[in-house]
């Protein structure tokens, strides 16, 4: 047995020359050729490497995993094939013992103010002082004892992980953004933009540009393992998230537009919130989450509020003229004439017997700034 990554095949080749005396050549050659299967012993980790990313700020913890494997077929017939640990002990059926000595994350590179919190364990939490990336290995040994013979072998990795910890800092600008919505109505929020800067780079998002980044947004790039794949961002994921009162997601398509629909139910101080949230990888959530407690999810938004308003709703006002007319003697008329104009700070423009246009609850070219 030995430790590689494949199956071999050992030949055994004997020759044998017995004399014939009278013969041209005076002897007999006899070869004896016996094959011999040699089982490998692999050790995989699982997956080999992993780019993680956290942009929260505060959030400079992040959690690392990848499973360590062993697998080999003894010419006994024993299979062994488990995950392992340091200190671990596998029996390979009845003429050998394999002893896990060292199994651990090693931070290789220029690693500073990071440490790992149980590096034995197959998953662990990274812990960043700073802002920064670490480049990870698995540093792997093992012994076997095989039939009184005793080897030592040491995994030699090819490629390597990489971790950061960049806080982002986020600004979102609204094409269109409701400031209120009338029950059993629905209201559209459009993103003009996101502008965002991680690791010193900066990047803006647009419908036009979409929210897929070709080539990749590298961000990091190993530096002791070159071949290994750099950290990079495919794609934004936008999450448009209210809160009326429960917080529920809602559905965007492109990552640029969403739908508010309000059944008129009673709401809290009559408020709907809104907060936009991005991720820089797809996330399983269940349908009722609180974004604030995912680390992976990053506002590009504070917290915004939209009215809203029972149906009918009181939105508009009379607007008469003249407003104060003065007395009129018996037998006289005044003419009065009336317009029809949004309530403060709901609106603007104008409805009379000329016609007209009226725009409500509508709040265009918003920019809203988030530093995170």
């Amino acid at each position: 047995m030995v430790f590689t990554g494949r199956n071999s095949t050992v030949t055994c080749e004997v020759t044998v020359r017995v004399p014939a005396p009278g013969q041209t050549p005076p002897y007999v050659d006899d070869r004896v050729r016996v094959l011999k299967k040699v089982y490998p012993i692999s050790v995989y980790p699982n997956p080999e490497t992993t780019q993680l990313l956290t942009a929260k700020a505060g959030q400079n913890v992040v959690v690392i995993s990848s499973e360590r494997n062993v697998s080999s077929r003894p010419t006994t017939g024993a299979i062994v094939s488990e995950k392992f640990t340091e200190g671990q002990i596998f029996p390979l059926g009845e003429s050998g013992i394999l002893t896990v000595t060292r199994a651990t994350w090693r931070l290789v590179g220029e690693n500073t103010n990071l440490s790992i919190e149980f590096p034995t364990a197959s998953r662990t939490r990274l812990v960043f002082g700073v802002p920064g990336v670490a480049e990870l290995v698995h540093d792997v040994a093992m012994a076997l004892t095989w039939e009184g013979e005793s080897y030592n072998w040491t995994f030699i990795p090819e490629k390597s992980s990489l971790v950061a910890y960049f806080p982002v800092m986020a600004q979102t600008r609204f094409e269109k953004f409701p400031t209120g919505i009338i029950g059993g109505t629905s209201r559209q929020i459009k993103v003009k933009e996101y502008e965002i800067a991680v690791a010193g780079q900066q990047r803006i998002v647009t419908p036009a540009t979409g929210i897929r980044f070709d080539p990749p947004w590298v961000l990091a790039q190993a530096q002791v393992f070159p071949i290994s794949p750099p950290l990079a961002i495919n794609r934004l994921y936008p999450n448009f998230v209210v809160m009326k009162p429960d917080i529920v997601g809602l559905s965007s398509e492109d990552g640029f537009n969403g739908t508010l629909a309000y059944d008129g139910a009673v709401i809290p101080d009559s408020q709907i919130r809104f907060r936009l949230y991005f991720a820089f990888f797809a996330l399983k959530r269940p349908a009722r989450y609180d974004p604030d407690t995912v680390d992976w999810l990053v506002p590009a938004s504070e917290w915004l509020n939209i009215a809203a308003y029972p149906s009918p709703a009181d939105l508009v006002d009379v607007e008469i003229t003249p407003s104060d007319p003065p007395p009129l003697p018996e037998g006289q008329t005044l003419k009065f004439e009336a317009a029809l104009v949004p309530k403060p700070n709901l609106g603007e423009g104008r409805i009379d017997k000329e016609g007209g246009t009226m725009s409500l609850l509508d709040w265009s070219s918003t920019v809203n700034y988030s530093k995170h």
